[in-house]
Order: C-alpha cells, then structure tokens, then sequence
C-alpha cells in the first residue's frame, strides 16, 4: 500500500466528553490494482463512558451525535445479529461475521436518517451529509457521488483493544416508505485534510417492495476504546 493509502486508513484521535455509551477519510491517487483494505476506523471516539448506565446507552455529548435508534450490544463468537428498531419507517438489521478476536466486548450502534437528527460536531465540522461533500471510488479516484441518501449508521467498538472482522457486515432494511431509487450501495465517511465519502467495493443491491439486502463489504478493523464507522445507505 503507498504510503498516500496508509495516511488514509490512519485513525484520527478524538478528545472529548461523553456521558452515556459513545454514539454516534481525502481525495488521493489509487495506484494499485485493488481497492484498499479498510484497516482502520477514520473516526475514533474515547469511549470514557463505556461503563454507562444501560437506560442511556447512546447518550453521546459532542461530535457527530445521532439520533435515531440506537443499541448497546456484544459480539459473539459465532457471528452476530444487530436489529435497530424502526425509525421513520425504516429498520436496520447488520449481519455480523465472527470478530478477530473473539473476546469479551461492547459495542454501540445507531442510526439516522439526516434530516435534522444528526448534531454535534467533530473537530468543529458539522457532519458532512452524503452529496454535500465530494466521493470517491474504492480505489480514491474522485468521483461524482451516485444517488441520495436515505439512511446513517454508525457502529462503534467500546472496547479497549483492536477487533476486526473478515467482512463488513451485511446489511437487510425494510423500508415503509420509497426507496430513492433502484440500485442501492452504502458508503464509509472517510477524512484526510477534507471530508470524503467512499463507495464501498461491493455490488449495487436493487429493492424488493420495502425490502432491500446488501452483501457483505471489505473487512473492517475497529480501534480500540472507540473506533467507529459511520456509513451512508445511498440509492440512485
């Protein structure tokens, strides 16, 4: 990987406070053949609060603060099965691989669907709704960012030691209202010296009345004590 990759999937280290369990990267050159692996989380969240109370556990003061659904979950060994409650219509269920390792851990995830629900700011930026900041395709060539949003996520690792996973995960969302769209894609908020949202290396999923199941993604590796992701579900 050169070294313009590498500087790309380095977490960047957040200091703020937070009460609750925690809630809730630039344009450059892709000259390998292959899309990069997502090693790291390019949003990283203290997770000072992880021994939060259980009635409050996406409580998250500061940053990018989401407020739809919202869980505070583990990771089994086995795989796991994360189901958001319906928001606005829309509920969100991940398929989870096996994590590496497969230890004793907390996670947190949530969702939004952007208009209005989604406060706070990261090193003073206000959250960079999908279309409103430039794309870029699986191997950082610019591009021009297909579709429209319907739905944020963000799933962060409570944890405090690294825990990765083979595949992101799959993602099933049944939806009561009309999809923005016929081809469907998620995308990972990326940041270097400018936010970036970048389209996942996966196949595009095309919805079934209000169903709609995207395939498993590239691996994805979260920090410790408060790696997070935070994905966009786009449709054109």
């Amino acid at each position: 990987m050169n070294s313009l990759c590498a500087r790309v999937i380095t977490a960047i280290t957040v200091t703020a406070s937070l009460t609750g369990c925690s809630r809730t990267g630039a344009i450059v050159p892709g000259a390998s053949q292959q899309p990069p692996v997502m090693r790291q989380p390019l949003v990283s969240i203290p997770s000072v609060a992880r021994e939060a109370a259980a009635s409050s556990p996406c409580d998250f003061k500061g940053n990018f603060d989401l407020h739809g659904s919202c869980i505070k979950y583990a990771m089994q060994k086995k795989g796991t099965t994360v189901a958001l409650a319906a928001y606005h219509g829309i509920a969100l269920t991940m398929l989870w691989p096996p994590p590496n390792p497969p230890l004793s851990n907390t996670f947190v995830s949530g969702d939004a669907t952007g208009n209005g629900d989604i406060t706070g700011a990261y090193h003073g930026s206000r959250f960079p709704k999908y279309g409103s900041v430039k794309c870029i395709d699986p191997f950082f060539h610019p591009i021009t960012c297909p579709g429209k949003a319907f739905l944020y996520s963000f799933t962060l690792n409570a944890t405090s030691f690294e825990i990765g996973f083979h595949t992101s995960p799959k993602m099933k969302i049944t939806n009561t209202r009309p999809y923005p769209g016929t081809k469907c894609i998620i995308a990972n908020l990326e940041h270097l010296k400018t936010w970036v949202w970048q389209i996942l290396n996966m196949p595009y999923a095309e919805p079934v009345g209000g169903r709609l199941s995207i395939r498993s993604g590239p691996p994805l590796t979260f920090s410790g004590s408060g790696g997070a992701y935070f994905f966009a579900y786009v449709c054109k």
